[in-house]
């Protein structure tokens, strides 16, 4: 396995002006630098500040938005369209899909969607690898899969909460406190930093 599937989104995007991140398993293989495990899909984000730049770009194609709650689409016509809470936008042309997830962002902070109260300073929440290809932070990938953690989510945890710095597992610590106190990932993050060699073995 290799990052070979994030080729296409790559092409779509590459000329896109505003900041979009890759998300979700890949984001935190990207922050690895190897691939863990098969991925089911491949959703990107972008913060809803830039959304009538996204519509503009994606002019000419199929475009639909979710109904939060629901499993219902309904064409996206206009930014009036993408009000919150209203979050994941799919866009499709000629065989080519693309998922696309909205940001919150106020200033330099970018806003945890479940819970505004919790935020990522941008210069935090923006990385890289080494081949140019933009993906949020692994801590913040994590939060969002520590609510009811499917066998992948845990399995991603085991794999990447152990390679997190310290600050931002002390981050994911805090965050999971506020937004899921009953979490079991809180105690492991802790015995981690309590025990740093073998939290990155």
């Amino acid at each position: 396995m290799d990052f070979t599937p994030l080729a296409e989104i790559t092409r779509v995007m590459e000329t896109f002006s505003r900041p979009w991140f890759i998300v979700g398993g890949w984001a935190l293989d990207l922050a690895l630098g190897r691939v863990t495990r098969e991925h089911d899909d491949l959703d990107v984000c972008v913060f809803r500040e830039d959304v009538a730049s996204l519509l503009h770009y994606f002019q000419g194609w199929d475009r639909e938005v979710v109904i939060p709650g629901t499993h219902r689409v309904v064409t996206c016509s206009s930014e009036r369209d993408t009000l919150s809470p209203r979050h994941e936008l799919h866009f499709s042309r000629g065989g080519t899909e693309v998922e696309v997830l909205l940001i919150d962002k106020v200033g330099d902070r970018v806003l945890f969607r479940r819970d505004p109260t919790i935020w990522m300073a941008y210069e935090c929440f923006s990385r890289h690898d080494g081949s140019g290809r933009p993906f949020v932070a692994p801590e913040w990938q994590l939060l969002f899969k520590a609510k009811s953690p499917r066998l992948k989510d845990e399995l991603d945890f085991r794999n990447h909460a152990p390679n997190l710095e310290a600050g931002a597992k002390m981050w994911l610590a805090e965050a999971l406190k506020r937004h899921l106190p009953h979490s079991t990932w809180i105690g492991e993050l802790e015995r981690m930093m309590e025990n740093p060699a073998r939290g990155s073995e």
